[in-house]
């Protein structure tokens, strides 16, 4: 059987273990020049997108924030909005109010004219009046109601104007001199109020055709000294005036 020298043995298994380590060195150099770059820009580009994926979360939160303000500016604007509105609303309907208030006042102050032209026509006219009558209506001591006394004396006044189609009629009441002026005032206003009471329901006279006063213990009649010239002082005169032109007989 053939064998090997060992020495050719030996040689063989240096030139085997120079192989491996030639390769082995080989194997490092090419590790060290094409697989540490590329690492090293997978951990560059790994940083980028870390990087990228911070900014986009900013921008995310920024986005956020900017439609949050939006929100709001337009919930701020959609509120004033209607703040106008409703306001707009409110004075519109003051204005209207205003002009209704504008013409009530407008017509009222019409109809006052009219009634102070119709007043002022008939202050003119008494100038063409006549009196055609004078009735003196008695009182009792502090009394204002009307005595069967009395009433008959306001019958006669009234049967005596029947025949005249226009007049007017003046009730002025009075007292004695006794008592204050206060309480004669109110007493005198008191008589005349009575008798044209009396000449309204009893008689249908209108009331526009009345003029009425309360003169208290002034224009005595009579002398105040006396019973009698008292018992004259505490009455109700009633006058009768016609137009000129008027029909009738005075008295």
């Amino acid at each position: 059987m053939n064998t090997f020298p060992r020495t050719l043995w030996l040689t063989v298994g240096a030139v085997c273990a120079l192989g491996l380590l030639s390769s082995g060195c080989a194997t490092k150099k090419y590790v060290h020049k094409t697989v540490a770059p590329v690492e090293q820009r997978v951990s560059d580009v790994d940083k980028k997108a870390t990087e990228n994926a911070t900014k986009i979360g900013q921008l995310d939160e920024r986005e956020k924030s900017n439609k949050n303000n939006t929100d709001e500016r337009i919930k701020e604007l959609a509120y004033k909005t209607d703040q106008a509105t409703e306001s707009a609303v409110k004075a519109n309907e003051a204005a209207s109010r205003a002009d209704g208030s504008a013409s009530n006042a407008r017509s009222l102050a019409e109809k006052g004219l009219a009634r102070s032209d119709e007043l002022q026509r008939m202050v003119e006219g008494l100038d063409n009046y006549r009196q055609i009558m004078s009735e003196n209506v008695l009182f009792a001591v502090g009394k204002s109601e009307l005595s069967t006394e009395a009433k008959s004396s306001v019958d006669a006044a009234v049967q005596r104007i029947t025949v005249y189609k226009r007049y007017v009629i003046e009730v002025q009441g009075f007292t004695d001199s006794t008592g204050s002026r206060e309480a004669n005032l109110v007493l005198s206003q008191r008589r005349a109020q009575n008798v044209v009471r009396y000449l309204n329901g009893n008689h249908k006279i209108p009331l526009r055709m009345i003029h009425i006063l309360g003169m208290g213990a002034e224009s005595p009649k009579a002398d105040n000294k006396t019973r009698e010239g008292r018992k004259q002082n505490r009455r109700v005169e009633i006058r009768v005036f016609v137009p000129e032109t008027e029909g009738g007989r005075s008295s």
